[in-house]
């Protein structure tokens, strides 16, 4: 399923995940399935609105090692 919250597309077939971004007010706005399980966003350029928890998460669903990392800057370009 693909929700849009605050400009930020996500991709998720969690349904907790769905519940939470639709609980923050997010809108569907695709129905299509993920092969992964999990969040991805759609554009590199959105990573610059993410906190740096979200992105530690991201690098953690991606299976990316982000030792050393831990600035918001280092995980973002370790995202691209």
């Amino acid at each position: 399923m693909r929700l849009r919250l605050d400009n930020l597309y996500y991709t998720t077939d969690n349904p907790n995940k769905i519940l939470e971004l639709q609980e923050l007010g997010a809108e569907i706005v695709g129905g299509e399935k993920t092969v992964e399980k999990g969040i991805k966003i759609d554009k590199v350029s959105n990573l610059e609105n993410l906190k740096v928890d979200e992105l530690e998460k991201l690098c953690d669903e991606k299976g990316i090692d982000r030792s050393g990392a831990t600035k918001k800057a280092e995980l973002i370009e370790l995202l691209k």
